[in-house]
């Protein structure tokens, strides 16, 4: 494990505060558009620059390398740091013929790459390798490259962006919270300054800090467009009438007070978008700036020099082939790609929206089970600094094998030994790291952002704190980057952290991992306020917050997202879609809301603050109002709570028969929550265990398979999802039922291992009746916890603590070979639980507070019972 975590300072944590950004290489696999590397160019302006080189059969088919939709390569192995990570390009499966294509970093301005190509076949093979390029920006709704605005003015101006307020008081505060780490009222776009203006309602009122130019007649140019009325008040003075589709410059004299150096903007009427405020001695107007992303072309002999009007240069070299260069006119780069013609520079025409370089390097022979590497150079270098000549140099000079090896030695130096899991771990490893994206769009600019798949840039609550929990054994500092990207500053009125989708709080999960594997109480102490932020908007504390807004007091998560989205056919969200979706309550953010207060509650404790009686009292009106409202004593299960239209409760969502809707993983994984009696606990606990209802041999069934409305054909309905096989192990750890969470566990393991070995794919849900995986083809979101899983059974060193205990202090004995642990279980309610250690032996002595306990053990873990109330020292020994 990386120990800069754990020597972090209080300031050093403090510092992330605000920023969203994760603190990775300029260089990285960071594109949506095509498996490869991206250099974050211009973050001010989203510009990246995109690489990505792929294999074809010369004069055959390409598999092209599109991130949009599954296609034959696959993720295959990454660093942590991205100082090299690796793609499979599969041209006939399985690994018969195929590349493996590394970027390792040289410099911070240069990576070579390494293309392995392999024939494992009884037949010559002839490939050809495209280096395809491009520098890239965020895109208009019409798939071309988004055009802003700038400012002109010949004379003295000082500009500023309407969405940089001072301070922006709003009519209704609770309308809303904003999206994506905006700021309040921040609408990104087409045609504005810096892509992004002010969207101002009635009432709405900004506060701005101007500076004023040193001249003695002064007036202020606002850009609006919209209809509405805005009066400005301060440094100038007057009404603007604004009846306009388009923006349009409006101007007012500028008071002589040199003192006077605020505005006030406030919409008397209508709505009305600002752009930008300039104040200037001369005529201010404003100019299409489009984005510049042809290069000039510069080729000579083995080497390819792109030269962009943004000042940015690039360098590609590579050896002993020949070369052709084509230009692809056009977005549409998937359905021009092809072998280049007999034209030494060929240009193709395309759509317009962008430009596409492709260097084809051919041909590479293969005899019969042949492998041969090939290696070549990306390099970057500012105009200003123009260094591509020895980037070029120092590259000609360098051992290209050797660098390689060294760079794969230093990474393999202390592997495990292998186990049957070894390849599907590695698979999602490769996915989690390199699930990266840029441009994301954040208030301080463009940002690269973790993501369950390539498609989404911008991810959910929900999505975030699975990835960061997923990341834990691999980088505590990468899980760290990723919970800060999910949050916001203390205080901050535009959103309590960053909303966009399902809120469900996987991140307090990530809170309490990140604490019980480093200890690291300043870590605790610095993202306490802003997690505690986050959970009060959940319990409806919060000023914005819809969710607790039905009178039976259990939040609804549907008043602020679609969480039962199109694609979700369980049964209960189905019915609840299809005409109840804002008047019923289910189960999923409850039962994780009150996980939340209990970890913030022992949190609380560890840090000496006085907020235990706040997390008390929100489990015990949230437990009550799930016993009250939710428990169906008929079915066992709870039930999804609907309301009437005064938002009183009126029973469970049934069937017309009257069977709860909600036999199934919504009703059964309240047990996690620890609100439940024992008895409601065991019966929830056999459901999930029981082959007759939820269990299968791939894992918990989403539906009750004795339900009526169960279905073997559905895209949930009929399969198993990977987060709730984590969460049901969590659950029978919590209740010490040590075996079922063993069960679990190696079920979801063994599933994984077999489709990921039969497909190299990293699907997120399994369908009962084959175990074959489905959904998107590489998830590393959803699939996140069974990284988890397989550290907690198979790796010398893992504690696994359910949400009940919180382990503070943790040391191990050379190898691995002994362990000694403080756990607090003082704020568990049930009279025992659980917990899991991994150890390098395989066979344990356990003693709990000085006695000798029996204990049960399963691959490299022992589990062991912990007393509830009290704290416990464990001492784990090698018999």
């Amino acid at each position: 494990m990386n120990n800069t975590f754990i020597t972090r300072s209080k300031a050093d944590f403090d510092s992330l505060c605000g920023t969203h950004d994760v603190g990775l290489p300029a260089w990285g696999p960071y594109s949506g558009d095509m498996a490869g590397i991206v250099h974050t160019a211009d973050p001010a302006r989203g510009a990246g620059f995109h690489l990505s080189v792929f294999p074809r059969y010369y004069h055959g088919k390409a598999h092209l390398p599109t991130e949009r939709e599954e296609s034959f390569h696959f993720p295959w192995f990454a660093a942590e740091d991205m100082s090299v990570y690796t793609y499979r390009f599969e041209l006939e499966w399985k690994d018969r013929v195929y590349c493996d294509v590394s970027y390792m970093r040289i410099s911070e301005d240069a990576y070579m790459i390494e293309i392995e190509a392999h024939n494992n076949t009884g037949e010559s093979q002839q490939l050809g390798m495209h280096y395809l390029s491009s520098m890239q920006y965020p895109l208009a709704e019409d798939g071309s490259y988004a055009s802003w605005a700038k400012v002109l003015c010949e004379g003295n101006c000082f500009a500023r962006d309407a969405a940089d307020y001072r301070e922006l008081s709003v009519a209704d505060p609770t309308a809303d919270i904003c999206r994506g780490g905006r700021r309040r009222g921040e609408i990104f776009g087409e045609n504005m300054v810096n892509g992004r203006g002010l969207s101002l309602a009635a009432g709405d009122r900004a506060e701005y800090d101007l500076i004023r130019p040193l001249a003695d007649s002064l007036h202020l140019t606002v850009r609006l467009k919209g209809h509405g009325t805005l009066a400005a008040s301060g440094l100038a003075e007057g009404k603007i009438d604004v009846d306009s589709d388009g923006f349009a410059c409006f101007t007012l004299p500028v008071a002589s007070d040199p003192s006077a150096y605020r505005l006030s903007l406030t919409c008397l009427a209508g709505e009305v978008t600002a752009d930008t405020l300039a104040v200037a001695d001369e005529a201010v107007t404003f100019d299409r700036d489009i984005p510049p992303f042809t290069p000039e072309i510069r080729q000579a002999g083995e080497s390819l020099t792109l030269c962009y009007e943004n000042g940015h240069d690039y360098g590609i070299l590579w050896r002993g082939c020949d070369a052709a260069v084509r230009e692809l006119l056009g977005s549409d780069w998937e359905t021009k790609t092809g072998a280049p013609g007999s034209a030494p520079h060929e240009i193709v025409d395309g759509n317009g929206r962008a430009h596409y370089t492709d260097l084809y390097v051919r041909p590479l022979f293969l005899s019969p089970y042949e492998t041969k590497r090939m290696y070549s150079l990306v390099c970057h270098s500012t105009r200003e600094e123009n260094r591509l000549g020895e980037h070029f140099a120092h590259w000609s000079e360098m051992d290209h094998a050797l660098f390689a090896q060294k760079v794969f030695d230093r990474l393999f130096a202390n592997p495990l030994p292998p186990d049957e899991y070894a390849l599907s771990q590695q698979l999602l490893r490769a996915a989690m790291l390199t699930n990266i994206v840029y441009p994301c769009r954040d208030r301080d600019g463009y940002i690269r952002r973790f993501t369950g798949a390539k498609l989404v840039n911008t991810p959910s609550p929900a999505s975030l704190g699975s990835i960061a929990l997923g990341l834990i054994p691999q980088s505590p500092d990468l899980a760290l980057e990723v919970l800060n990207s999910l949050l916001m500053p203390e205080g901050a009125v535009s959103a309590p952290f960053v909303h966009q989708g399902d809120p469900t709080p996987t991140a307090a999960y990530a809170y309490k991992a990140l604490w019980d594997t480093t200890h690291n109480r300043a870590f605790l102490a610095s993202f306490y306020p802003r997690m505690k932020q986050y959970y009060r908007f959940l319990v409806g504390r919060s000023h914005n917050s819809p969710l607790r807004q039905m009178k039976s007091g259990i939040p609804n998560a549907y008043l602020l997202t679609h969480e039962a989205d199109a694609d979700n056919d369980v049964p209960v969200y189905t019915e609840i879609r299809n005409g109840r979706l804002s008047l019923c309550s289910t189960n999923e953010l409850t039962t994780h809301t009150i996980v939340f207060a209990r970890i913030l509650r022992h949190a609380s404790a560890i840090l000496g603050y006085d907020d235990e009686n706040e997390y008390d009292a929100d489990i015990a009106s949230l437990g009550s109002a799930l016993q009250a409202y939710a428990y169906d004593r008929r079915s066992g299960y709870f039930g999804a709570v609907t309301h009437d239209s005064t938002g009183n409760p009126a029973g469970f969502l049934r069937t017309e028969r009257f069977v709860n809707y909600n036999m199934g993983m919504d009703g059964a994984l309240v047990l996690l929550s620890g609100i439940c009696n024992p008895r409601q606990e065991s019966v929830l606990a056999g459901f999930m265990t029981d082959p007759a209802r939820m269990w299968t041999d791939c894992g918990i069934s989403e539906v009750d398979r004795s339900a009526p409305y169960y279905r073997r054909d559905g895209f949930r309905n009929g399969c198993a999802l990977i987060p709730h096989q984590w969460y049901a192990f969590l659950g029978m750890l919590s209740c010490a039922h040590v075996n079922d969470a063993f069960k679990i566990a190696l079920t979801a393991l063994d599933t994984w291992k077999n489709e990921a070995g039969a497909s190299y794919n990293c699907y997120d849900h399994f369908v009962l009746e084959t175990g074959r995986g489905g959904g998107w083809h590489c998830s590393s979101d959803t699939s996140a916890p069974l990284s988890l899983l397989y550290h907690a059974l198979h790796t010398p060193g893992t504690v696994t603590a359910p949400p009940d205990l919180f382990v503070t202090a943790s040391n191990f004995g050379e190898g691995y070979s002994c362990a000694d642990l403080s756990v607090d279980a003082g704020f568990s309610h049930r009279p025992e639980t659980s917990l899991l250690i991994a150890l390098a032996n395989d066979d344990y002595r356990v003693m709990v507070n000085g006695e000798f306990v029996e204990c049960k053990t399963c691959q490299r873990a022992v589990a062991v019972r912990v007393p509830t109330g009290r704290t416990s020292h464990i001492s784990v020994y090698p018999k």
